[in-house]
């Protein structure tokens, strides 16, 4: 099992550095530890030195399209059914999956009860981070 998966993972990295070299930008510093790996693409213009990039911060985090559809459609406190209702998904896991626990683990929303995450009076709501997510989304528009 583990040879395949470290196989899957050399042909990824191999992929990318051709995907690099076919389209002339320079190649990512790759660094692998135990449970991880981490892809750092330098900006065009930005030299690596001593196989460091410079620190160029990131202004706005990746946020998937399904965490920023929950975060901009919390109307303020709301439970589970209701949220899942305003996005239009039906399948519970897959909302619990996809949007609700990674909106929750980025910091961009919380629960009201989180000593009591299966609550019935469970609900959710935006969090300061979440708010300025918020904002700069609609600033972007």
């Amino acid at each position: 099992m583990g040879d395949v998966v470290v196989e899957h993972i050399g042909s990824g990295i191999r992929r990318i550095r051709n995907l690099c070299r076919d389209y002339g930008v320079a190649e990512p510093l790759i660094e692998v530890s135990e449970h991880w790996f981490t892809v750092t693409f330098p900006r065009s213009g930005v030299t690596i030195e001593n196989g460091q990039p410079d620190q160029i911060p990131h202004v706005t985090p990746h946020v998937s399209p399904h965490v920023m559809k929950v975060v901009s459609s919390l109307p303020g406190e709301i439970n589970r059914d209701e949220l899942m209702k305003i996005i239009g998904v039906k399948d519970r896991m897959y909302f619990m999956r996809s949007y609700l626990k990674p909106a929750i683990a980025a910091g961009f929303i919380e629960m009201t009860f989180p000593e009591r995450p299966r609550s019935k009076n469970q609900r959710y709501r935006l969090t300061e981070r979440g708010f300025d997510l918020l904002k700069t989304m609609k600033e972007s528009k």
